[in-house]
């Protein structure tokens, strides 16, 4: 004899044994009502969705930030030696 306790929480939708009948270990007793875990299940892959396409985003934002920049840098070096060879042609 032994006492059966829940391990998930829901509203149980089918009894699948009778009281004194035998079961063994892995038979299924019971069945909850799956809406309220599909429900958990669809907002946790809709927020995936949503962090992916935020780091999907960001990824690229870093890419072209990192383009300008070094963008930025080689303009910048360029100007330097321009003034550089300015100022030493210079009279």
């Amino acid at each position: 004899m032994f006492n059966v306790a829940r391990r998930r929480q829901g509203k149980l939708q089918e009894v699948l044994f009778t009281e004194g009948q035998q079961v063994k270990k892995g038979d299924v007793l019971a069945k909850i009502d799956p809406r309220l875990f599909q429900a958990a299940l669809d907002q946790a892959k809709a927020k995936k969705a949503q962090d992916i396409a935020q780091f999907t985003s960001a990824s690229k934002d870093l890419e072209r930030s990192n383009t300008l920049v070094k963008s930025n840098i080689t303009r910048s070096r360029s100007s330097t030696s321009s003034r550089a060879r300015s100022i030493s042609s210079a009279p």
